[in-house]
């Protein structure tokens, strides 16, 4: 409308009509260069964040490096890992986790116990690698080609290289496991022994 009239701080101005924007105001001195007591604080909070916070700072080390990963000490093992891309085991902070060991009997074996048993003690030489034991464990996860029949020797085995407090533990059922012929898969994360000086 020709008569709308709109307030504009003091007084008013038709309609329509262009104002002029300021263009003297002053940039904040931390944009400008100028020095402040702001700017300084802000500068010393950003020093003070990324200096004592590792974690945040932009040229963050690996999480995986030679000395933090684990591979076998096996030539034949070493070879399956490099040609998969995986490893025994990697140390994350006071964390290990340890890659799945497959269990699987021996030609002519048919009791379970002895196969469970290599497998327990190959997982815990890896675990001494690492500075950690079965004791440390925290947290198991076990494949099973048949858990309903494997559960209960694993179980045997288990309690004579853990002990109570247990950790927690999921078994799960699955079809098959890499390589042929292994009938459990058992995984663990573990914290790093107190008593064992970190690397």
């Amino acid at each position: 409308m020709t008569g709308d009239r709109r307030l504009s701080g003091g007084g008013a101005e038709p309609a329509g009509a262009v104002r002029k924007e300021r263009t003297d105001r002053k940039a904040p001195a931390a944009l400008a260069g100028k020095s402040s007591a702001g700017g300084r604080k802000i500068g010393l909070y950003l020093l003070i964040v990324f200096g004592l916070h590792p974690g945040l700072a932009f040229a963050a080390e690996p999480a995986r490096t030679d000395a933090t990963v684990l591979m076998s000490e096996h030539p034949q093992g070493r070879a399956f890992q490099e040609r998969y891309g995986y490893s025994d085991a990697v140390i994350a902070g006071d964390l290990v986790f340890v890659s799945g060991v497959v269990v699987g009997l021996a030609p002519g074996e048919s009791d379970l116990g002895p196969a469970y048993e290599r497998a327990y003690r190959q997982i815990g030489a890896i675990l001494a690698r690492a500075g950690s034991s079965w004791d440390d464990v925290v947290d198991m996860t076990s494949y099973h080609t048949d858990v309903a029949a494997q559960l209960e020797p694993m179980s045997v085995v288990h309690k004579s290289f853990v002990s109570a407090p247990y950790p927690a533990w999921t078994a799960i059922d699955v079809d098959r496991l890499v390589p042929e012929g292994g009938i459990t898969e058992i995984k663990v994360v573990a914290r790093r022994s107190a008593a064992r000086p970190a690397d």
